[in-house]
């Protein structure tokens, strides 16, 4: 192997977004992806309808469950991805619940990403896990107890959310706890765009990676919006808001980006 494609271990070309070649030895410093980051939630149901046109097929809508939607906005104070470069970045997701034949879980789409360094963060989401990252503004505004934070994509606001931090709870017992699997399915398509050289249901397991370490209800409030392009107030209406949270967490200690009880292949759908 030539130095051109990394043999001293510094990969070119398309692995350099990574920083190391797969099965390279974890910098030590990767091996927490974050040590504190900060969510704020809004809840609603949506139309039954509209969840079920959202899901990427092969996934479905969990019959056992209400059309109940968390949207997310993640703030972690640093990111440790597959090369330890602290990359920050900010986040903001649509939790929707689904299943896959005899698996329960949430899908996350849509799944915006804005940082000046969130090209790492991105590219890991999308190409190791199938998370479906996409680019945009996110503009976050905190003062005190009050954070608001709002998604611009085409110079037009897709989404804004606000919260205000109340009274503590159990983070045990909160609505994020009780998300076991994260089920996506990551799709490469073939270089002539005519087919799939990848097509899998990946599941992963938040609790093996993540450990939360505070929760709070809080006053908030979700308004969606669009552009000549696309529209959260018609793709994924709220019919009636739910309640707000806040809540801390961090990395497990061992456990980085790139974990191999992170992820798991429930499917390869090319069979």
């Amino acid at each position: 192997m030539s130095d051109k494609a990394g043999s001293k271990g510094i990969p070119k070309g398309y692995m350099a977004t990574y920083g190391r070649l797969p099965g390279s030895e974890i910098p030590d410093i990767a091996r927490r992806v974050y040590t504190n980051a900060n969510l704020h939630v809004a809840t609603y149901f949506t139309d039954a309808d509209a969840l079920a046109r959202m899901l990427p097929e092969p996934l479905e809508p969990n019959p056992a469950l209400p059309p109940f939607i968390s949207a997310v906005l993640f703030c972690p104070d640093d990111y440790y991805g597959t090369d330890g470069r602290n990359a920050p970045y900010k986040e903001f997701a649509f939790y929707l619940p689904c299943k896959y034949k005899e698996h329960d879980g949430v899908t996350i789409y849509p799944l915006f990403l804005d940082g000046e360094l969130s090209a790492g963060p991105l590219t890991h989401g999308r190409e190791l896990y199938g998370y479906p990252k996409e680019g945009a503004a996110i503009h976050v505004h905190k003062r005190g107890n009050r954070t608001n934070g709002t998604v611009i994509r085409e110079g037009l606001p897709l989404v804004t959310i606000t919260t205000t931090r109340k009274e503590e709870i159990p983070a045990e017992t909160s609505p994020l706890a009780q998300v076991q699997t994260v089920l996506l399915v990551k799709e490469i398509p073939s270089c002539d765009f005519t087919g799939y050289d990848v097509r899998k249901i990946v599941g992963c397991r938040f609790s093996d990676i993540l450990e939360l370490t505070g929760a709070w209800n809080a006053e908030g409030s979700l308004t969606l919006g669009g552009n000549e392009s696309e529209s959260m107030a018609d793709s994924l209406p709220i019919v009636e808001p739910g309640p707000c949270f806040e809540f801390t967490l961090r990395g497990k200690d061992g456990a980085g980006a790139v974990n191999p009880d992170a992820a798991f292949v429930i499917e390869d759908l090319l069979g």
